[in-house]
Protein backbone atom coordinates (compact mmCIF):
# COMPACT_ATOMS: atom_id res chain seq x y z
CA UNK A 1 0.00 0.00 0.00
CA UNK A 2 1.49 3.40 -0.97
CA UNK A 3 2.59 5.66 1.87
CA UNK A 4 0.76 8.92 2.58
CA UNK A 5 3.65 10.81 1.00
CA UNK A 6 3.15 9.10 -2.36
CA UNK A 7 -0.64 9.26 -2.16
CA UNK A 8 -0.77 12.96 -1.24
CA UNK A 9 1.82 14.16 -3.76
CA UNK A 10 0.30 12.04 -6.54
CA UNK A 11 -3.17 13.39 -5.77
CA UNK A 12 -1.92 17.00 -5.78
CA UNK A 13 -0.37 16.64 -9.21
CA UNK A 14 -3.24 14.58 -10.66
CA UNK A 15 -5.94 17.03 -9.46
CA UNK A 16 -3.89 20.20 -9.92
CA UNK A 17 -5.20 21.96 -6.78
CA UNK A 18 -5.27 21.56 -3.00
CA UNK A 19 -9.07 21.58 -2.79
CA UNK A 20 -9.62 18.87 -5.40
CA UNK A 21 -6.74 16.75 -4.06
CA UNK A 22 -8.10 17.00 -0.50
CA UNK A 23 -11.56 15.96 -1.72
CA UNK A 24 -10.07 12.97 -3.56
CA UNK A 25 -8.10 11.93 -0.48
CA UNK A 26 -11.01 12.41 1.90
CA UNK A 27 -9.21 14.92 4.13
CA UNK A 28 -9.54 18.66 4.73
CA UNK A 29 -7.62 21.15 2.60
CA UNK A 30 -5.80 22.66 5.64
CA UNK A 31 -4.63 19.17 6.65
CA UNK A 32 -3.20 18.58 3.19
CA UNK A 33 -1.49 22.01 3.16
CA UNK A 34 0.05 21.41 6.59
CA UNK A 35 1.24 17.97 5.53
CA UNK A 36 3.06 19.45 2.52
CA UNK A 37 4.62 22.22 4.65
CA UNK A 38 6.00 19.63 7.10
CA UNK A 39 7.29 17.55 4.21
CA UNK A 40 9.08 20.52 2.62
CA UNK A 41 10.50 21.55 6.00
CA UNK A 42 12.01 18.10 6.46
CA UNK A 43 13.32 18.08 2.88
CA UNK A 44 14.59 21.68 3.26
CA UNK A 45 13.34 22.54 -0.22
CA UNK A 46 10.14 23.30 -2.13
CA UNK A 47 8.52 20.18 -3.54
CA UNK A 48 5.40 21.65 -5.21
CA UNK A 49 5.31 24.72 -7.42
CA UNK A 50 2.31 26.57 -5.98
CA UNK A 51 2.49 29.32 -8.61
CA UNK A 52 1.79 26.86 -11.42
CA UNK A 53 -1.79 26.33 -12.58
CA UNK A 54 -2.39 23.44 -12.32
CA UNK A 55 0.05 22.56 -9.54
CA UNK A 56 3.18 20.68 -10.53
CA UNK A 57 6.20 19.21 -8.81
CA UNK A 58 9.50 21.03 -8.70
CA UNK A 59 12.58 19.16 -9.91
CA UNK A 60 13.34 18.31 -6.29
CA UNK A 61 9.73 17.25 -5.77
CA UNK A 62 9.81 14.91 -8.77
CA UNK A 63 13.01 13.30 -7.47
CA UNK A 64 11.50 13.06 -3.99
CA UNK A 65 8.34 11.34 -5.27
CA UNK A 66 10.30 8.82 -7.42
CA UNK A 67 12.44 7.93 -4.41
CA UNK A 68 9.40 7.46 -2.17
CA UNK A 69 7.77 5.23 -4.79
CA UNK A 70 10.90 3.08 -4.91
CA UNK A 71 10.92 2.86 -1.10
CA UNK A 72 7.26 1.79 -1.14
CA UNK A 73 8.04 -0.89 -3.71
CA UNK A 74 10.93 -2.20 -1.58
CA UNK A 75 8.67 -2.32 1.47
CA UNK A 76 6.02 -4.22 -0.47
CA UNK A 77 8.58 -6.69 -1.81
CA UNK A 78 10.08 -7.21 1.65
CA UNK A 79 6.63 -7.79 3.15
CA UNK A 80 5.84 -10.47 0.54
CA UNK A 81 9.20 -12.18 1.07
CA UNK A 82 8.73 -12.20 4.85
CA UNK A 83 5.34 -13.86 4.39
CA UNK A 84 7.00 -16.43 2.11
CA UNK A 85 9.65 -17.12 4.76
CA UNK A 86 6.99 -17.47 7.46
CA UNK A 87 5.02 -19.86 5.28
CA UNK A 88 8.07 -21.96 4.37
CA UNK A 89 7.89 -20.96 0.70
CA UNK A 90 11.11 -18.94 0.75
CA UNK A 91 14.25 -19.37 2.81
CA UNK A 92 17.72 -20.86 3.06
CA UNK A 93 18.88 -24.33 4.12
CA UNK A 94 22.50 -25.32 4.77
CA UNK A 95 23.20 -29.03 4.38
CA UNK A 96 26.32 -30.86 5.53
CA UNK A 97 27.32 -33.91 3.49
CA UNK A 98 30.30 -35.92 2.35
CA UNK A 99 31.48 -35.68 -1.22
CA UNK A 100 30.12 -39.18 -1.81
CA UNK A 101 26.59 -38.30 -0.68
CA UNK A 102 26.61 -35.07 -2.61
CA UNK A 103 27.34 -37.04 -5.75
CA UNK A 104 25.10 -40.08 -5.30
CA UNK A 105 22.27 -38.84 -3.06
CA UNK A 106 21.82 -35.07 -3.21
CA UNK A 107 22.43 -34.99 -6.96
CA UNK A 108 19.12 -36.86 -7.33
CA UNK A 109 17.22 -35.25 -4.45
CA UNK A 110 18.00 -31.54 -4.95
CA UNK A 111 16.52 -31.13 -8.46
CA UNK A 112 13.21 -32.52 -7.16
CA UNK A 113 13.39 -30.29 -4.09
CA UNK A 114 14.02 -27.19 -6.23
CA UNK A 115 11.02 -27.97 -8.39
CA UNK A 116 8.83 -28.20 -5.29
CA UNK A 117 10.34 -25.21 -3.45
CA UNK A 118 12.00 -22.94 -6.06
CA UNK A 119 12.40 -20.01 -3.62
CA UNK A 120 14.34 -21.99 -1.00
CA UNK A 121 18.08 -21.71 -1.50
CA UNK A 122 20.24 -24.70 -0.54
CA UNK A 123 23.92 -24.43 0.40
CA UNK A 124 26.19 -27.46 0.76
CA UNK A 125 29.09 -27.90 3.18
CA UNK A 126 31.43 -30.89 2.82
CA UNK A 127 33.11 -32.85 5.58
CA UNK A 128 33.72 -36.24 7.16
CA UNK A 129 31.18 -37.81 9.48
CA UNK A 130 32.67 -36.50 12.74
CA UNK A 131 32.96 -32.96 11.37
CA UNK A 132 29.46 -33.11 9.88
CA UNK A 133 28.01 -34.11 13.25
CA UNK A 134 29.92 -31.34 14.98
CA UNK A 135 28.63 -28.76 12.50
CA UNK A 136 25.06 -29.90 13.12
CA UNK A 137 25.66 -29.79 16.86
CA UNK A 138 27.02 -26.23 16.69
CA UNK A 139 24.33 -25.01 14.28
CA UNK A 140 26.83 -24.32 11.49
CA UNK A 141 24.51 -26.35 9.22
CA UNK A 142 20.78 -26.97 9.48
CA UNK A 143 21.36 -30.70 9.20
CA UNK A 144 24.00 -33.18 8.07
CA UNK A 145 23.78 -36.42 6.12
CA UNK A 146 25.89 -38.95 8.03
CA UNK A 147 26.17 -42.70 8.63
CA UNK A 148 25.84 -44.62 11.89
CA UNK A 149 27.31 -45.18 14.42
CA UNK A 150 27.22 -41.57 15.61
CA UNK A 151 29.93 -39.72 17.49
CA UNK A 152 27.27 -37.71 19.40
CA UNK A 153 24.36 -40.16 19.77
CA UNK A 154 22.77 -38.46 22.76
CA UNK A 155 22.93 -34.84 21.66
CA UNK A 156 21.57 -34.91 18.12
CA UNK A 157 18.13 -35.70 16.79
CA UNK A 158 18.43 -38.25 13.99
CA UNK A 159 16.03 -39.51 11.32
CA UNK A 160 16.82 -42.64 9.33
CA UNK A 161 16.57 -42.06 5.59
CA UNK A 162 17.71 -45.31 4.01
CA UNK A 163 20.10 -48.28 4.37
CA UNK A 164 23.06 -49.07 2.15
CA UNK A 165 24.40 -52.52 1.37
CA UNK A 166 28.19 -52.60 1.06
CA UNK A 167 29.38 -55.56 -1.01
CA UNK A 168 32.68 -57.32 -1.50
CA UNK A 169 33.25 -58.22 -5.14
CA UNK A 170 35.51 -61.28 -5.39
CA UNK A 171 36.97 -63.05 -8.33
CA UNK A 172 36.36 -66.79 -8.34
CA UNK A 173 40.10 -67.25 -8.37
CA UNK A 174 40.69 -65.09 -5.28
CA UNK A 175 42.65 -67.02 -2.69
CA UNK A 176 41.28 -65.27 0.43
CA UNK A 177 40.62 -67.78 3.23
CA UNK A 178 36.98 -68.05 4.30
CA UNK A 179 37.96 -67.47 7.91
CA UNK A 180 38.65 -63.74 7.33
CA UNK A 181 35.25 -63.11 5.71
CA UNK A 182 32.14 -62.35 7.81
CA UNK A 183 29.74 -65.31 8.03
CA UNK A 184 27.06 -63.43 6.06
CA UNK A 185 29.56 -62.56 3.32
CA UNK A 186 30.37 -66.23 2.78
CA UNK A 187 26.81 -66.82 1.66
CA UNK A 188 25.50 -63.54 0.26
CA UNK A 189 28.66 -61.50 -0.20
CA UNK A 190 27.03 -58.68 1.76
CA UNK A 191 29.63 -57.25 4.11
CA UNK A 192 27.39 -54.91 6.08
CA UNK A 193 24.45 -52.57 5.96
CA UNK A 194 25.17 -48.97 6.79
CA UNK A 195 22.29 -46.72 7.85
CA UNK A 196 22.33 -43.19 6.50
CA UNK A 197 20.76 -40.67 8.83
CA UNK A 198 20.13 -36.98 9.07
CA UNK A 199 21.64 -35.25 12.11
CA UNK A 200 19.74 -32.11 13.04
CA UNK A 201 20.94 -29.11 14.94
CA UNK A 202 18.61 -27.92 17.67
CA UNK A 203 17.50 -24.86 15.66
CA UNK A 204 16.50 -27.06 12.69
CA UNK A 205 14.20 -29.55 14.41
CA UNK A 206 11.12 -27.59 13.38
CA UNK A 207 11.99 -27.75 9.67
CA UNK A 208 9.44 -30.51 9.01
CA UNK A 209 8.90 -29.54 5.37
CA UNK A 210 12.43 -30.53 4.34
CA UNK A 211 12.42 -33.62 6.52
CA UNK A 212 9.15 -34.96 5.10
CA UNK A 213 10.51 -34.36 1.63
CA UNK A 214 13.80 -36.12 2.40
CA UNK A 215 12.13 -39.18 3.84
CA UNK A 216 9.71 -39.63 0.97
CA UNK A 217 12.31 -38.93 -1.70
CA UNK A 218 15.08 -41.03 -0.25
CA UNK A 219 12.81 -43.97 0.34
Amino acid sequence: MPSNICRYLTALIAEGSFSKAAQRLGISQPSLSQFLVRLETDAQTELVDRSAKPLKLTAAGALFLRTEQQVDLLRETAAKQMLDIKGGVRGHVTVGASDYRETFFLAEVLPVFHRLYPLIEVSLTEGRTKKLEQMALEGAVDFSLVITPLFHPGTLTTIELYQERILIALSKSTALPNSILPRQAKNSRSLTSMISTVSLSSKSRKDSKWMCFSESSAG
